[in-house]
């Protein structure tokens, strides 16, 4: 539903868009339109903005300070300056950024209205590697964190009256960029103690293991990224920050990893390995849910990932924890995870046991499993005694050679535990007053094996007697029990 705020909203343009593409290859635009959003998308999130959409070339952004949306301008110029040093001028990149402040509509992600239309108006008159802002902006911001001056009044169409207009100032000539902006949050003591310049985060990629990275949280890992790529003019460096978030991982600095995979999905947010990687990152967290739906968004952009052998063994480390990973293989039989769940199926472990079965259930693998194995290991993990009692009906239903020696060890047990077998006396009683216990014995993988020497008969006697502390070794003892 729409709604209306006050907004700083920011238009950006790549200067001379159009002649650059006239002389490029499809792969050459391509590039020069992903090196502009590594190098400007990290920072609008460092100073709190967010990106409302692409334009064309540019782009509609949207501040809640005019202040931030300012220095984050004048920070985007400084950073495509770094980057342009050492480029010929047909491969550099330069914009021009223009901001207005005031009441917009907000309708989901997007905004509008009068203020927005300024903006882009006052956007199609900045020069090359300027920063201009209308009055509102100036009046609202704060003055000593941007130096300014006045550019003069212009007349824009569909207003009446004349808008006064503003630039930011430029340092002298003596600084290494044009406006010398530094990020918000960044320690500068804390960075010489990381000895974190633009070579040695380029250089050595296992930076973030530093605990200090750690503690400080995202906002230095995210400056940190934006003064390498700034300072060294290779957007290039961004694209092992998913590299970096692996190593990351791989050594449980979830934090870290977390932070890196996020401002990689920022950049290239329908990248299927980033997907992928988004997705091991949040179950290695718990965050189930999360981390599966980013894996299925990875496998419909790139479906061969459902073989990834890490996927695998995160969602096979990780059944038994929740529902949502059984739907999750259900759906994706592809994955191929058929002779792992029969072999969980019949290792100890209740939940992981009864996950793979309700998974092989859902999966149509009913005929696979071995019932028997997965009672007679629920039997002997069982401590309340209707829950036995539950699965020795089973045991007795499917009658198998090895429910009957499972029968006969229950029926030995020591006289401290013979309190387990009442509950289920009367089942065993009532299964062998009916003849059934006689009637077959047979083994789960064929019907002609001989018969064992105690038959179902004398165990339920046995086990009844156990549960009588009387013995079981002559025939009277036996009827006795029967009567009882």
């Amino acid at each position: 539903m729409a709604h209306t705020e006050i907004i700083t909203s920011v238009f950006t343009d790549i200067v001379g868009f159009t002649e650059k593409t006239a002389n490029q290859s499809r792969v050459q635009h391509r590039k020069m339109l992903d090196d502009h959003d590594l190098l400007l998308l990290p920072l609008v999130k460092v100073f709190g903005g967010r990106k409302v959409k692409s334009v064309g070339d540019g782009l509609l952004l949207a501040f809640r300070s005019p202040t931030d949306a300012v220095r984050c301008c004048m920070a985007m110029q400084d950073s495509l300056f770094a980057y342009n040093r050492d480029r010929s001028s047909d491969q550099a990149l330069n914009i021009r950024a223009a901001i207005n402040v005031g009441e917009v509509s907000v309708d989901r992600n997007d905004i509008f209205g009068e203020s927005v239309n300024l903006a882009s108006r006052l956007e199609g008159v900045t020069p090359e590697g300027e920063v201009y802002f209308t009055q509102a902006v100036f009046l609202a911001m704060n003055k000593t964190e941007v130096k300014c001056e006045p550019v003069g009044a212009r007349q824009f169409k569909g207003l009446d009256d004349s808008v006064e207009i503003y630039r930011a100032l430029t340092m002298d000539e003596s600084s290494e960029l044009p406006y010398g902006i530094d990020v918000p949050e960044i320690d500068t003591g804390l960075l010489s103690s990381l000895n974190m310049n633009a070579s040695t985060v380029s250089g050595d990629r296992a930076w973030w293991r530093n605990p200090l990275v750690i503690g400080v949280g995202g906002i230095l890992i995210i400056v940190i990224t934006i003064l390498f790529v700034s300072q060294s003019g290779s957007p290039e460096d961004v694209v092992q920050l998913k590299e970096d978030a692996r190593e990351a991982l791989a050594s449980n600095n979830l934090q870290v990893a977390e932070e890196l995979v996020k401002i990689h999905m920022e950049i290239h947010p329908a990248d299927p390995d980033g997907l992928l990687l988004a997705g091991h990152v949040q179950i290695a967290g718990k965050n189930i849910q999360a981390g599966l739906e980013n894996y299925e968004a990875a496998f419909k952009l790139k479906p061969e990932l459902v073989e990834d052998m890490e996927l695998r063994t995160r969602i096979i480390d990780n059944i038994g924890r929740a529902v949502a990973i059984n739907n999750f293989i259900a759906r994706w039989p592809q994955l191929e995870l058929v002779e792992t769940l029969l072999e969980m199926a019949q290792t100890p472990g209740w939940k992981k046991r009864h996950a793979a079965v309700d998974i092989l259930t859902k999966l149509d693998k009913l005929k696979d499993i071995d019932f028997v194995a997965v009672a007679l290991l629920d039997l002997s993990e069982q401590r309340e005694c209707e829950k036995r009692h539950a699965t020795v009906r089973k045991l007795i239903k499917f009658d198998d050679k090895r429910a009957v020696e499972k029968l006969e060890n229950l029926s030995k047990l020591s006289v401290s535990r013979k309190a387990e077998n009442k509950c289920f006396r009367k089942e065993v009683n009532e299964y062998f007053s009916s003849g059934k216990s006689d009637a077959k014995n047979i083994t789960s993988d064929t019907s002609s094996v001989e018969k064992p020497k105690n038959t179902v008969r004398s165990l339920v006697r046995k086990l009844i007697n156990a549960g009588d502390g009387k013995n079981s070794s002559t025939d009277s003892g036996d009827s006795e029990a029967a009567r009882k």
